[in-house]
């Protein structure tokens, strides 16, 4: 008998949204948008490090050599370039860390949003 509860527990954890890992569809339109982009953020096309929202890193080929964006100073590095999306999951950050990083920056002329979202970000001048 007790093995039986035990079975039907077991079976039924899926049913109910536990005990498995979602994943969500992926954006393919994402995707295509940052193939588009990969020549004007190539390594060689930018003085500073590619800081992207670790979300991205599954869009990212290799040779963009990306940093993921978990730490703020990453941004704050000499012609670093974040690449955000508001929409995606911002981990490690808050939605609300993001926001204020494109705010900052809109402010001050240095970002841009792309169609479906991504917003690019300039960090400081390189020195």
């Amino acid at each position: 008998m007790a093995r039986a509860l035990l079975t039907a527990a077991l079976l039924a954890f899926p049913l109910f949204w536990v005990g498995y890992l979602k994943l969500p569809a992926p954006k393919l339109a994402l995707r295509r948008e940052v193939i588009a982009l990969e020549p004007e953020i190539a390594v060689s096309a930018r003085p500073g490090p590619l800081c992207a929202q670790t979300a991205f890193f599954p869009h990212l080929t290799y040779p963009l050599e990306p940093t993921p964006l978990i730490w703020p100073s990453c941004l704050e590095k000499p012609g670093a370039w974040g690449m955000l999306h508001l929409e995606l999951n911002p981990t490690p950050f808050k939605r609300a860390d993001l926001e204020a990083w494109v705010d900052r920056a809109r402010d001050e002329g240095k970002a841009r949003q792309l169609p479906e979202g991504t917003w690019i970000i300039e960090g400081p001048n390189p020195r």
